[in-house]
């Protein structure tokens, strides 16, 4: 019988970060084994040494990258891609370093690459740290710019959703004090437009949609502060279709 779980890219993060523990838990999660394939993109040797540490099996397939993408893909059974990443004798956990920066990024990207490639369905990150990623000279400051620069997304936001209620972001990964100059019409109208239609898709329904001021009371009509005065918005504002409504 085929199976149908659909094979999901985890990435494991940061080597000394978190990340390592969550891919072990989830390999031990049966609700979650039982909902889909885990292909884990990260450090084999990492995850043996986390797992001694924390006393948990790891019995898993572990692949080559190169192994992985000839075809042998291990699909039937959880497995992990290979990606070797740092000295371990030199890599300390909690510490912010280049080079596991440097390895969380390789594990993103070989993620993104399985999944434009068809390879597995969805791609599932473990934490990174962005000092670390900016240490080995990494310029996109989060996973949302990553994925977007990645698969070539021409419009990109960071949504986070539940069953309850999924909020996307018009700003990410700025100082509060750079927000109201990275507001535009436009760019919220961008955020509404893609929340808007993937929400449709996700949920299959037209969803309901509420737009929070910047400011409390969204400014008061100035009375508490003004930008809301300088970037209005208004379904009739988008200027590629005005007669859209969310």
């Amino acid at each position: 019988m085929t199976d149908k779980r659909p094979p999901l890219g985890i990435t494991m993060g940061d080597p000394a970060g978190v990340g390592p523990e969550l891919c072990l838990r989830l390999l031990g999660h049966q609700e979650s084994l039982d909902a889909c394939l885990p292909v884990i993109f990260g450090d084999s040797a990492v995850l043996n040494r986390v797992a001694s540490i924390l006393g948990l099996d790891f019995p898993i397939r572990c692949l080559s990258l190169r192994e992985w993408e000839t075809g042998n893909t291990g699909l039937g059974e959880p497995v992990v891609i290979d990606l070797p990443s740092s000295d371990l004798d030199y890599m300390q956990p909690g510490r912010v370093d280049s080079q596991t920066g440097a390895a969380s990024y390789r594990f993103i990207e070989a993620a993104i690459d399985a999944a434009l490639n068809r390879r597995i369905a969805a791609v599932v990150t473990a934490p990174i740290n962005k000092e670390a990623l900016r240490a080995a000279g990494i310029q996109q400051p989060g996973h949302t710019e990553i994925f977007a620069e990645k698969t070539g997304s021409t419009r990109s936001c960071m949504m986070l959703t539940s069953d309850e209620l999924t909020c996307s972001f018009v700003t990410t990964h700025i100082g509060y004090r750079d927000v109201p100059a990275a507001l535009s019409i436009e760019r919220i109208w961008e955020v509404l437009d893609l929340s808007h239609k993937a929400m449709k898709r996700l949920r299959g329904r037209t969803p309901k949609v509420a737009v929070c001021g910047l400011n409390p009371h969204a400014g008061e009509h100035g009375l508490l502060a003004t930008e809301k005065r300088r970037t209005s918005f208004s379904p009739q504002s988008n200027p590629r279709d005005s007669r859209e409504s969310t």
